[in-house]
């Protein structure tokens, strides 16, 4: 069984994935910045260098969700779990507690998630990142108050700085949030028939919950580029 998070909640969509990843993308596309988000740390001549690769966990980062130690024993699957009808629903509380109920026996897990923690640490790095981006490919106005060009930063880049300058970091919002588990059946065991195969996957969502983070922003898009027509940038409370 793989875990992942699903991305899907409004904190994902709405804020780290534009603002800070989208962002990210478009500053490795011009090649304003050397500097990379933390995945790696690899040394030159005994000196540490921040590297984005090899990266386990994604930018924006989802493979995040982990089993919590000391769940209850796995027991052997009976015929029920091995083959649960298809109406199977996931369901967790805000206890992180994954409850599986359609009438088949009901199972219990704990999962612990890090996406939110990952995400805190590529903000601060990116607020370093950004000063190097304005200092290679800067500055954001393309004259001085003496009406000089100075050879402004280009677009979208420019209002990518702006919008992530603008944001400020966000906690996550208020709202359900889903892991998603993959499924692979055990190989066929018989000689030669998998070499080569591709492994297919089957996945299920389970839904939780959050409770303790500020609410959404009412704006239905709230993290649009500034300029002509994109109207004031609206921030969660």
């Amino acid at each position: 069984v793989r875990l992942e998070d699903a991305l899907t909640d409004q904190w994902s969509r709405q804020w780290s994935d534009p603002v800070l990843y989208d962002y990210y993308a478009q500053i490795q596309a011009t090649g304003c910045s050397a500097m990379e988000l933390e995945r790696s740390v690899v040394y030159s001549w005994g000196i540490p260098r921040i590297v984005d690769s090899p990266d386990n966990i994604g930018i924006p980062p989802y493979r995040t969700v982990r089993w919590r130690p000391g769940n209850p024993t796995m027991q052997p699957l009976n015929t029920q779990e091995t083959a649960p009808p298809p109406a199977t629903g996931f369901a967790v509380p805000n206890t992180g507690v994954v409850a599986i109920g359609d009438g088949t026996p009901s199972a219990s897990v704990r999962l612990d998630n890090t996406t939110a923690l990952t995400v805190r640490q590529d903000y601060h790095r990116l607020v370093s990142i950004t000063a190097n981006v304005l200092a290679n490919c800067g500055p954001l106005n393309g004259s001085d108050s003496m009406g000089e060009d100075l050879g402004g930063m280009m677009e979208p880049l420019r209002s990518m700085v702006i919008r992530f300058q603008n944001s400020g970091y966000k906690r996550p919002y208020r709202g359900n949030y889903r892991v998603r588990f993959s499924f692979q059946p055990p190989p066929t065991c018989r000689p030669f028939l998998d070499a080569g195969e591709t492994a297919q996957y089957s996945s299920g969502e389970a839904t939780f919950n959050y409770t303790l983070g500020p609410l959404a922003p009412v704006n239905p898009n709230p993290v649009a580029l500034p300029g002509a027509g994109a109207g004031a940038i609206q921030t969660a409370p």
